[in-house]
């Protein structure tokens, strides 16, 4: 039987918030001829033992060591059958006929390298998926939060634009992991992720070699799907990993004269940052992850 669709979907320690995406997926998607693929990163919470148990036909791939988000997602793909592969986050809940609808985008789009739909928070609100990439401005913007200012952020495309920027249908620069639906030829095609990024900024360097190649990346206002953003993850460890990886992106993908530049961007945007958040406003977490991210 010839598949429309591989749903790949990455998870470690997240066992409440699979069990619900994977009732969401199988009660909402119909007419779509789909197999899913779960990649474990060596879960200790029962993930394993529960997929075994409510859902047989999940094909579940053991890995013994947390290999982190690209490369994970590489392996799942690697067993993939489906026509089309969309790369899921455990911690979203499907709608009725979001996934059929979905496909039904792709097959209409020409050249079409990465596709996602509207993602909402659990109040129902639209929760921003991805943004522009970085420039040596937008960065410059973005970690002294200047793009937050309304005339700024809309002439410069933020890296990380709010959610106004969702109300309708656009082609962005890259999209988020969260739903990120490929074609499988243009997947292998490009090698999949960068299997150098553990996580963050994995998405966003896979779109620009995407882009790279003439492929376009889409957002599409409708359907649309809830993404809980289940906080698996220390704000300091996201704030490092994204530091990280936007280095990794210049120092693969921009010229060598770029990357000091980026990391004085970063050490002034972190020191003012460390001054406001853990001084003024003595938020000792966030004090924490600009230190550390100092020190980077």
């Amino acid at each position: 039987m010839k598949l429309d669709l591989s749903i790949i979907i990455v998870s470690y320690n997240t066992k409440k918030y699979l069990r619900d995406c994977l009732n969401s997926l199988y009660s909402n998607t119909k007419g779509v001829k789909f197999e899913v693929i779960v990649v474990d990163n060596h879960s200790t919470d029962g993930s394993q033992q529960m997929l075994a148990k409510h859902f047989p036909k999940v094909k579940l791939i053991k890995s013994e060591q947390n290999l982190g988000f690209g490369r994970a997602n590489n392996l799942g793909a690697k067993q993939a059958k489906g026509k089309y592969l969309l790369f899921l986050n455990p911690d979203t809940l499907i709608t009725p006929d979001s996934i059929k609808e979905s496909v039904k985008l792709a097959d209409q789009t020409s050249k079409l390298g990465a596709l996602t739909i509207r993602l909402l928070f659990a109040d129902g609100t639209i929760q921003p998926t991805g943004g522009y990439f970085p420039t040596l401005l937008r960065l410059f913007a973005w970690h002294t939060a200047l793009d937050e200012l309304p005339v700024l952020k809309h002439l410069i495309g933020p890296i990380h634009p709010p959610a106004s920027f969702y109300t309708h249908s656009f082609e962005p620069d890259w999209i988020t992991g969260a739903f990120m639906l490929i074609p499988s030829p243009v997947f292998n095609k490009v090698s999949g992720f960068d299997e150098h990024i553990f996580m963050y900024g994995e998405d966003l360097e896979l779109c620009y070699r995407l882009k790279q190649l003439g492929y376009k990346v889409i957002y599409s206002s409708s359907p649309s799907i809830t993404h809980l953003q289940s906080k698996a993850s220390s704000s300091q460890f996201a704030l490092i990993s994204e530091i990280t990886g936007i280095k990794y992106f210049y120092k693969k993908h921009k010229p060598s004269w770029q990357l000091p530049l980026v990391n004085i961007i970063f050490k002034l945007g972190s020191l003012l940052r460390l001054l406001l958040f853990g001084i003024i406003l003595g938020d000792d977490a966030k004090k924490q992850a600009y230190h550390q991210a100092l020190k980077l």
